[in-house]
């Protein structure tokens, strides 16, 4: 149920803040969802999740009063489970399926393909890295896409994945505010691989980092020593150079001292030659 006074009309979606309560549920098990991709096979694991949402759609289709055609990716799902995602459904207690955060819904019905783009997509964005398959490929948004769906019988055709990225495109723009450039997007999901490892290869990977890390220090501290190193060298030198002048200061001054004694001694012998020839006369 919608609260009629709590409805924001946009251009092609609707807000509504739900009237019914709260439910209480699981995601379902994580190790059997969309989330644990880091096998040798991830198109078969997510296609067979994929099915099981299909389903699931199904039965939301018909709690709804319709029915879901699952043979084609162009079939029309409800505008109300527009934002029927992977996250959003969750299982009871009982096993009964539930559809949660109906916030959005469209003004009109959407395709399945384009549904199912929605989901895979933000679901992929919030994967860091994808487990390596043991078909060798190296996929992109796009190829990993459309083999999900081939695998689920479902064929779409560059034209498809255009128009479903337009839309996406434009929905979150209106959404969020921010202009979300469809050729750009579109243009990642294209070419963009996505990042492949396995446990072993972050390991290696993290080594290899943290060696690259070290041999960044040590160079830095090299470099550190030895512009320090030039300085102690300059510092060296000076002090060379003022033990030089200081020695030779010193030289100077007892140079001159030794002048000085040496005529007082001539002044004295002088005087006292002086004194005793004038006693004798």
């Amino acid at each position: 149920m919608t609260d009629p006074d709590s409805v924001i009309t946009g251009r092609r979606v609707l807000w509504s803040l739900p009237t019914g309560l709260y439910l209480l549920g699981s995601t379902g098990d994580p190790t059997d969802g969309p989330w644990n991709l880091m096998t040798t096979n991830q198109v078969a694991q997510v296609a067979a999740f994929v099915r099981r949402y299909l389903g699931v759609l199904q039965t939301f289709s018909r709690e709804i009063g319709g029915e879901l055609d699952l043979s084609s990716p162009h079939s029309p799902v409800n505008g109300v489970l527009f934002d029927a995602l992977f996250q959003n459904i969750i299982v009871r207690p009982n096993g009964k399926t539930e559809l949660i955060d109906r916030e959005w819904v469209h003004t009109k019905p959407i395709e399945l393909g384009c549904l199912l783009f929605r989901t895979i997509s933000l679901n992929l964005f919030r994967i860091s890295r994808l487990g390596v398959n043991n078909q060798g490929r190296t996929f992109t948004p796009a190829t990993f896409y459309t083999a999900i769906l081939d695998a689920v019988g479902l064929l779409v055709t560059m034209e498809d994945l255009r128009r479903y990225v337009t839309f996406e495109s434009e929905l979150q723009t209106f959404v969020t505010g921010y202009d979300v450039y469809s050729e750009g997007l579109l243009s990642g999901w294209l070419v963009q691989p996505l990042k492949t490892q396995t446990v072993q290869g972050l390991a290696v990977a993290r080594e290899q980092e943290l060696v690259a890390n070290a041999a960044v220090r040590e160079q830095a501290l090299a470099a550190y020593a030895a512009v320090h190193a030039q300085e102690l060298a300059g510092v060296r030198a000076r002090l060379r150079t003022l033990e030089g002048e200081l020695a030779a200061w010193h030289r100077s001054l007892f140079g001159r001292l030794a002048s000085v004694a040496h005529n007082g001694r001539d002044l004295v012998c002088r005087l006292l030659y002086s004194l005793t020839r004038r006693k004798r006369e």
